[in-house]
């Protein structure tokens, strides 16, 4: 049989400005991805004023490419511009008979919001659009039908996305209970609840909770999904590996990677007992406030083994770092241990496993400017 793939965008980080700011592509794919959902399943049901609004920043902002590719001057003709192939193009015919405005209004406001829109930047124009489809096409959510626990009694709604972390509800009209948060999965495993049944339950072993989350899904398939996105939204939290092996998918390193950690691993032999490896679980990612050439830098918190906690500046190196790169973060590890001072922020410690994570004290009020 004929195998046909789809590229879909899963793990969305709390912010798409995050997204724009660490992988610009893929911010512009989301919208691609969420503006065609919205086209195909919501559309036809929202108000026109929202409607309008949404078809004219794509119009615009296509328009304007389109003569960028042509090396025409950047501006919008609107002689030029088919208003009424647009207006059928991107707003349901149910939308326009709903709201009974005539022909020759809605092209004049369609018209004026491609004017307005045409002044903003690419970037400008799709975040718009993201806020605007946010309320419409819930794209940081994904809600599973599941049961609490093992076995299937008492179905809910589980719902995984960055803002619910791992939550549930009786249906969409109830509030939510948060189960668990998605940085503190260490383990998902999946199994069938019976050799012969359908049903399947996925554990989940989460830091500082003693016992395992169950979630029994209908299906293994299911399951599967559902362990598919939990262990991604995990891994992009914590910039850390996969911690749950899909059936038939093996992880392979690529020849740089090994050899990253073959030069980690001898320098790790290398350092004396008074060193400062941390534990990763010990650390908490919060949010992104920078990025450079080796990796990105996120506020966060190390939570020390005497329970003590600091806020503290993660920087978070890149997996593709070469060899090369990763030596010079270990020396600039060894050389921060060293500083002892009032003015200088100190190295808290280094968590080895790939991606290394280099924790130092958070400049509370940012960076020094130039004097």
């Amino acid at each position: 049989a004929e195998l046909r793939f789809e590229l879909r965008l899963r793990f969305i980080p709390q912010s798409t400005y995050e997204l724009l700011l660490t992988e610009s592509k893929a911010f512009f794919y989301l919208h691609e991805q969420v503006f065609a959902d919205f086209q195909k399943q919501i559309a036809w049901k929202i108000a026109l004023e929202p409607a309008l609004e949404l078809a004219a920043l794509r119009v615009s902002r296509d328009y304007i490419e389109k003569q960028a590719r042509g090396c025409i001057e950047a501006r919008l003709d609107a002689d030029s511009l088919d208003a009424e192939a647009a207006i059928s193009t991107f707003i349901p015919d149910t939308v326009l008979m709903t709201a009974n405005v005539k022909a020759k209004d809605l092209k004049k406001t369609f018209v004026g919001l491609v004017k307005k829109f045409s002044t903003l930047s690419a970037t400008d124009s799709v975040l718009r659009s993201l806020s605007l489809l946010i309320e419409f096409v819930k794209f940081d959510l994904e809600i599973f039908k599941a049961s609490i626990g093992a076995g299937w009694s008492s179905p809910v709604e589980f719902l995984v996305g960055p803002e619910v972390g791992m939550s549930y509800r009786i249906n969409e009209r109830c509030d939510m209970s948060r189960l668990g948060e998605l940085r503190c999965v260490l383990e998902v495993t999946v199994r069938k609840m019976e050799a012969h049944a359908d049903k399947a339950i996925v554990q989940m072993k989460l830091s500082g909770s003693a016992q395992p989350m169950l979630i029994t899904t209908p299906s293994l398939e299911i399951a599967e999904s559902l362990a598919h996105l939990i262990d991604g939204y995990q891994a992009m939290y914590n910039q850390g590996p996969s911690v749950y092996k899909m059936r038939g998918l093996d992880r392979c390193d690529s020849i740089e990677l090994k050899a990253s950690k073959a030069v980690a691993c001898r320098e790790e032999r290398n350092v004396p007992n008074n060193d400062r490896r941390i534990k990763r679980e010990h650390v908490t990612l919060k949010e992104l406030i920078g990025g450079g050439q080796f990796g990105n830098v996120y506020k966060g918190v190390y939570c020390s083994p005497g329970h003590s906690t600091q806020s503290v500046a993660i920087k978070v190196c890149k997996l593709e770092n070469e060899p090369a790169d990763t030596q010079l973060i270990l020396q600039e590890s060894h050389l921060m241990r060293r500083f002892r001072h009032e003015n200088i922020v100190a190295l808290v410690g280094v968590c080895m496993e790939s991606p290394m994570w280099l924790v130092i004290e958070l400049a509370s009020y940012g960076e020094v400017g130039g004097l």
